[in-house]
């Protein structure tokens, strides 16, 4: 496990070009570590908590710069099981079909999981379906 120094980047010049913001406030706290201000300095001078402090600090030393963004995220599963996505897939092309190339609406789509699949969505969690099993709707 690498163990990376502060003295080894200029937090600051790189602070400046990042166009992430949690991302900069992560880089003034080694930058402000580095200057030799202790811990309870840094949070009070940026208004974060000590721990917030500590751990910036120890996954720079982990990760390097690297460390300093956040990982991605799985989110939240969908509700219609892995299992039937590709029946789901396979109605929702034939309902099109059907239609003569009129495109389904999310209303639609969201009353069809509801009483063929007893899956209860939102519109939005709808199109975030959709994209996800790569549907195209219109």
């Amino acid at each position: 496990m690498p163990i990376y120094s502060l003295d080894d980047f200029d937090f600051e010049k790189i602070a400046r070009k990042e166009p992430i913001a949690r991302v900069r406030v992560r880089m003034l706290i080694l930058a402000h570590l580095k200057d030799g201000h202790n811990k309870t300095e840094v949070a009070r001078k940026l208004k974060v908590s000590q721990q917030t402090v500590r751990l910036q600090y120890q996954r720079f030393q982990a990760e390097g710069i690297e460390g300093l963004y956040d990982k991605p995220r799985s989110g939240c599963p969908f509700k219609l099981p892995p299992n039937q996505h590709d029946s789901f897939k396979q109605r929702i092309l034939s309902k099109q079909a059907q239609r003569q190339g009129k495109p389904l609406r999310g209303r639609e789509i969201r009353l069809l999981l509801k009483e063929e699949f007893q899956c209860h969505y939102s519109l939005n969690g709808v199109y975030d379906l959709l994209k996800t099993l790569d549907i195209k709707t219109s």
